[in-house]
């Protein structure tokens, strides 16, 4: 069996997974993709450019990690001074070979046309990231409240009351032809994402499984990145679970989803404030519930994507208990597949030997003492006598993984 996933499939869950931190702007991609795609036809740009740029916009703010950062960006007004959510957004991105023009539209999508340091970039660059920044400000004009058609004039009328050197002049002509269009305006607040990437020609191609592997990573890096004391939960997490299943017999490629299946066990997270993530005492009622929605999250996100089914199971499953006792579907023992009881155990085993907020990383002796009372109520013991029987090969795995992982959160910081 081989492992086909489409690439648009992946985007779009991302696009959806960023949208978890501040549901307020929960459709800025969507109407930003949209009003994008409108200004490239207007204004000629060539369909594979046109294709890379409706990428770039449903993505763009992937470098903004809290809800404040998403809210801050939804201002008018905002002047962003060092440029450092669109240069995460790059950072991020940029790890996917395939997706090179695409980081660059992202890096420069706050860049004004006659910026010195943007006026060095290519005019493709230039221009592409450029549609972006005139995307997003119409984007973040349009009152989601009120008849779109009411806000037009409004609207034009604070495009062109920007500083003369923010667009190209050639994108302002072609707004003010498209301002005149119904259907413009329709079409942004009407037309979901699958849509606007259905008809521009976007078809669900697949890459190879190291490009996607790529792509997926992406995901547990802004999942894990926007907390030095996550910045390697996920890597640990998606090694000691590979390493669990090639013990318990399974094949090498069944072993590489558990890996993905790891790395985006916890994408839900993106629903949770990092307030809460990071808060060094007790979590409240109200808090406790907020962390409850995490894993139904990562079950939704993940179910966006074709042929990823089973590694969808063994990810948002590993907080549901043999017992059924657990989150948030209640699923016990024989609907608990074999792979997400696996996903479990190394969650629990990675996250008791870090340290977090409210406590230190524990011994070996400590760890298992909870572990081991945990099950068979919560956890498959067959699993727990696996990770024990083979602790030091497991733990060689995350250590390694975890090294690796907490070197490139330094070197993003750092960049």
């Amino acid at each position: 069996m081989k492992l086909h996933i489409s690439t648009q499939n992946l985007v779009l869950s991302l696009s959806e997974a960023i949208d978890l931190i501040s549901p307020s702007v929960s459709y800025h991609h969507k109407f930003v993709a949209c009003a994008a795609c409108q200004i490239c036809d207007a204004a000629g740009i060539p369909l594979h450019i046109k294709k890379e740029i409706i990428y770039a916009s449903a993505l763009h703010d992937i470098g903004s990690l809290s809800e404040a950062e998403r809210l801050s960006l939804s201002n008018f007004n905002y002047e962003e001074e060092d440029g450092w959510h669109a240069k995460r957004g790059y950072l991020f991105i940029k790890e996917y070979r395939p997706f090179e023009k695409v980081a660059q539209f992202i890096r420069y999508h706050h860049s004004k046309w006659g910026e010195n340091e943007f006026d060095l970039q290519k005019n493709e660059i230039r221009i592409g990231a450029n549609i972006i920044l005139l995307a997003d400000r119409i984007a973040v004009l349009i009152n989601q409240n009120k008849n779109i058609l009411e806000q037009v004039p409004y609207i034009v009328e604070r495009i062109f009351k920007m500083p003369q050197n923010t667009f190209a002049p050639q994108l302002l002509n072609a707004f003010l032809k498209l301002s005149k269009i119904e259907a413009f305006w329709l079409n942004i607040v009407t037309k979901s994402m699958p849509e606007i990437f259905l008809t521009n020609g976007i078809a669900e191609d697949d890459f190879d499984r190291v490009d996607n592997y790529e792509l997926i990573k992406i995901f547990s890096r802004i999942i894990d990145f926007r907390s030095h004391f996550t910045a390697a939960h996920s890597s640990g997490v998606a090694a000691s679970a590979m390493a669990l299943s090639k013990i318990a017999g399974f094949s090498e490629e069944e072993a590489e989803m558990m890996e993905l299946a790891g790395f985006v066990h916890d994408i839900g997270k993106l629903a949770v404030p990092a307030e809460i993530l990071e808060k060094a005492g007790p979590l409240t009622h109200e808090e406790r519930n907020v962390i409850l929605t995490h894993t139904y999250y990562t079950d939704m996100i993940l179910s966006r994507i074709k042929n990823f089914d089973t590694i969808r199971q063994w990810a948002a499953y590993h907080h549901e208990k043999m017992d059924g006792s657990g989150y948030p579907f209640h699923l016990s023992e024989k609907n608990l597949p074999i792979g997400s009881r696996i996903m479990a155990v190394a969650d629990i085993f990675v996250a008791l030997f870090e340290d977090r907020p409210y406590r230190k990383g524990m011994t070996k002796k400590q760890a298992f003492s909870i572990i081991e009372n945990m099950a068979p109520k919560a956890i498959d013991p067959l699993i727990v006598k696996l990770l024990k029987d083979n602790f030091e090969y497991i733990n060689s795995c995350r250590l390694f993984a975890q090294e690796k992982a907490e070197k490139e959160y330094l070197d993003f910081f750092s960049a």
